[in-house]
Order: structure tokens, then C-alpha cells, then sequence
């Protein structure tokens, strides 16, 4: 039983190791695009289709290779020149689509970087699977005797079951030490031996990477390495590059919109060397904020240098737009305080001619002056229509004069009272709209005598104001 467990673990491994050597890299496809070809498309195609190249090969290969060429000398899709074509659709003789890919893009090629790399990614697998082979087999061994504890009939059964506990707990907690181990020292060893990936970059919320060689199958002596493309925030778009060889190689990068399509939002050439340079370009965020932008990376000399990348895909950051606060203007003429105005007669049971008098004095007496409640109604509007709904705090002093006491029986004796109030009122506006109207209960003093002064000196919260604010004299009830 021992020997078919541990032949069985030992093609396990076996297998595992042949899985690795054989494909050791994982690959990816992008979205597939489609496209759907004009006459004009169509004629300059037809061009390559019935040249001398085309004629050896069979449908549907034929047209197949046809547009992949048109593909990449065409200058209707520059953005898709590194693509694919994955299946061409047609219908009586003539192509009514093309579907494209983006190549596959190898994400884990540590063999390309040298035997070290390569090596070390070899035993990592290895050290992984047998990682996690040891912990299934110490839990099986754990669980097989804990059952075996439990339903043990004597003692030594029991001391067995124990042991293998024991063991178990031992072996599961040495080969989590011992992967640690390895571990630490396998990272040290790929930082020195690891070189600078060069495929990738992210920027703006979105990344991705291209590979390529050099054209026409010859064999390039230099490699240009494109490092860390990226979009800042402020719509920068940079990226370090340089050769691996002392030697001087020109290339050219280009700026696609995705979303937008047309010729290069930027293009540029540049001359790389060993030196490390960093290039940088604005990118207008206004325009291409939060599309999805495509560089394509070429050598001017392909068959002497060839680019690390072909391409990358880049999401450019939205523009932020910060809701700028209104400023509200309230004028003079904006103010209207309404009191309550009435006459109030009571005539008494046995009533004379003076009390007749006495009470329409003190009719007429009433008829002119005010009290509570009062009410201010503010027109007000903001410079702008507001970006978002908001409130804003007033602070104002109201200054009048009130008449709290009238003697009706001696009409010389009037107190008059001069009065001034703080308070503070609330603003509300709403987004999209620039004219509003509030209504503000005031406390105010009894009888107040025409009008009040009103000035505001201070404001608070959503909004700004032009201060200091005067409105000066505002009559009630008109």
C-alpha cells in the first residue's frame, strides 16, 4: 500500500514538472474588435488579395491572410495595426466583417529574462506543489487520526492514534516553516537575478502590455525597453525608455482615443540610447477624460532594434470637477417684510360718548402701526446656476423703532423704542436653477414704527457673498 502511495505521488510530481517545462507561461487575448469594411476598404484589399503572395494559398486562409496584411499597412485603423484577425465574415462573395484580437500576450515569461529567472520559476512551481501536497497530506494524516483517537477500543490504540497526532501537527508545522525558509531565500536570490520587466504599465485606472519582434522575421541586435507608461492625474502621460545594448536606436510612439477613433491625439520620435530618459506629453482631459487610450510603441529600424512593447492601453483619469459654491446677491429691492395690520374695536355694554372716542382713537392709533407676526420674504439669486443643491446662513442686524406703549387717554404719553436685533436666516437653493425666493419668520418688537434698517455683516456654508452688504432702509408692508 506504501509503494502504490508513493508511486503515485512520485507521477504526480512527475506530471506536474512536465506540465511546467512544456507550457510555463499563461497567455491572454483582449476584446475582440469588429470591423465592418468599406468599398473603399474592400478595393485595397482586393489589391492584395490578387497579387502574386495570395494566389499560392486556399480559401478561406486566402481572405483571411488578406485583410491581415491590409490590417497592418492600412492607415484606416492605425490603433489596430498589431492585431489579429481571428475570422472574416462573408456573404455572397463579399467580406461584410473582420474580426480582430489583440495578439496573445505572454503575462509570465520569466524564461526570456535568462536560465536564473527560468530556473527559479521552475523550483517556485515545484515549491508550491509540494507545499500544498504536504498540507493535504498532513490534514489527511490529522484527520485519520483524530477519527482513530476517538473510536479507539484500548490503550495502545489509543497511544497510536496519539502519535500519529503528534507527528501529523509536527510535519504540517514543518513544512510551513520550511516553505517560509525557502521562500525568503528564493526572494533574495530573484532580486538579484530578475531584470526589469518589460511589458505592462498602468495609469488612470486602467493598464495593459504588448510584446513584439522585429519584422520581416530578422533578428534584431537591440532591444528598446519601454518602462512604467502611465497617465497622472493632471493628464500626464510619460514613460521611461532606453536600449539594453550601447547603441543608438530611433522610434516612434503614438496616442490613440479608442473611444473616439481618428488620427493620433500625439505622436512624437524619439532617439534612445543606454542612457535612461523619461519623455513626457499633456494629454487634454477635457477631451479624453475616462476613454480608453491606446500607444503604440515602433521601431523606425526594425531589423536593427526592436521595441520591448507594441502597445499598451491606457484609461485616462476623468477631470475632476470641483461644484463651485454660488454667490448670492440679495438687493434692496429683493426684501419685503409684511406685518400684520388690523383694527381692533371693542365697545363696552353701557357706552358713552367718550368711550366712543376713546376707542376710535385708539382705532386710528393702531391702524399705523404693526404687530407680530412679521414675515420677510428675500428674492434672491446666484451668479451662476447652482451645481448642486445648498444652503446658506445669514448673519444680519435689523435696527427700528417700535412704539411698545400708547396711552390713549393721554395721547402725549408714548413710549418710543429704539431697538436692534441680530439673527441669523437660512438660504436654500436648489441644482440647476439660479432664482429663488424664502420666507423668514421675524421676531420683532411690537408696533414697529414704518420699517428697519437692515445689514448684513457675515455669512456661512455653501456660498459666497460680496461683503460688507448695506441694504439699508426696508418699509413694511409695501
Amino acid at each position: 500500500m506504501k509503494k502504490i502511495i508513493l508511486i503515485g505521488i512520485l507521477l504526480l510530481i512527475g506530471g506536474f514538472c512536465f506540465a511546467q517545462i512544456q507550457n510555463p507561461f499563461k497567455y491572454g487575448y483582449g476584446e475582440e474588435v469588429v470591423i465592418k469594411p468599406t468599398d473603399q476598404m474592400r478595393k485595397e484589399a482586393g489589391v492584395i488579395y490578387n497579387s502574386e503572395e495570395m494566389k499560392n494559398l486556399l480559401e478561406p486562409e486566402r481572405t483571411k491572410q488578406t485583410w491581415q496584411k491590409w490590417l497592418q499597412q492600412q492607415n484606416h485603423y492605425p490603433q489596430y495595426r498589431n492585431y489579429i484577425v481571428t475570422d472574416v465574415v462573408v456573404k455572397n462573395g463579399i467580406t461584410q466583417e473582420i474580426h480582430i484580437s489583440p495578439p496573445a500576450l505572454p503575462l509570465i515569461s520569466p524564461c526570456d529574462k535568462g536560465i536564473g529567472p527560468c530556473l527559479l520559476f521552475l523550483f517556485d512551481k515545484f515549491l508550491r506543489f509540494l507545499y500544498t501536497a504536504s498540507l493535504a497530506i498532513g490534514v489527511l494524516i490529522l484527520i485519520i487520526a483524530g477519527i482513530g483517537y476517538m473510536t479507539a477500543k484500548d490503550e495502545n490504540s489509543a497511544k497510536g492514534a496519539q502519535a500519529k497526532l503528534k507527528y501529523g501537527v509536527l510535519g504540517v508545522s514543518i513544512a510551513i516553516l520550511a516553505f517560509t525558509i525557502v521562500t525568503a531565500i528564493e526572494r533574495g536570490f530573484t532580486e538579484e537575478l530578475a531584470t526589469t520587466p518589460t511589458g505592462g504599465g498602468a495609469g488612470g485606472g486602467g493598464a495593459g502590455e504588448g510584446g513584439g519582434s522585429a519584422a520581416g522575421g530578422q533578428v534584431a541586435s537591440s532591444t528598446i525597453n519601454i518602462y512604467t507608461p502611465r497617465i497622472t492625474n493632471e493628464g500626464k502621460f510619460t514613460f521611461m525608455y532606453g536600449t539594453d545594448q550601447d547603441v543608438s536606436c530611433d522610434f516612434i510612439y503614438a496616442i490613440y482615443d479608442l473611444d473616439t477613433a481618428g488620427p493620433p491625439i500625439a505622436a512624437k520620435t524619439l532617439s534612445a540610447d543606454q542612457t535612461m530618459n523619461i519623455e513626457g506629453v499633456n494629454i487634454d482631459l477635457t477631451k479624453h477624460g475616462g476613454h480608453k487610450l491606446r500607444v503604440t510603441f515602433q521601431a523606425s529600424n526594425p531589423s536593427r532594434c526592436m521595441v520591448s512593447q507594441k502597445f499598451v492601453d491606457l484609461t485616462a483619469p476623468t477631470v475632476t470637477i470641483v461644484a463651485q459654491n454660488p454667490k448670492i446677491y440679495i438687493g434692496k429691492n429683493d426684501i419685503k417684510i409684511d406685518g400684520t395690520k388690523y383694527i381692533s374695536i371693542k365697545l363696552p355694554e353701557n357706552i358713552t360718548l367718550s368711550d366712543v372716542l376713546q376707542t376710535a382713537l385708539q382705532a386710528g392709533a393702531q391702524y399705523y402701526l404693526y404687530n407680530p407676526p412679521f414675515n420677510m420674504r428675500i428674492y434672491f439669486h446666484t451668479d451662476q446656476p447652482a451645481q448642486k443643491n445648498g444652503i446658506c446662513y445669514i448673519a444680519a442686524i435689523l435696527r427700528g423703532v417700535s412704539i411698545p406703549y400708547v396711552d390713549i387717554y393721554n395721547l402725549k404719553s408714548v413710549t418710543v423704542k429704539e431697538f436692534r436685533k441680530y439673527f441669523e436666516f437660512a438660504l436654500n437653493y436648489s441644482k440647476n436653477r439660479k432664482d429663488f425666493v424664502t420666507t423668514i419668520p421675524l421676531n420683532l418688537d411690537n408696533n414697529i414704527v414704518k420699517g428697519v434698517h437692515i445689514e448684513i455683516y457675515d455669512y456661512r456654508g455653501d456660498c459666497t457673498m460680496d461683503m460688507p452688504q448695506d441694504l439699508g432702509f426696508i418699509n413694511i408692508n409695501e
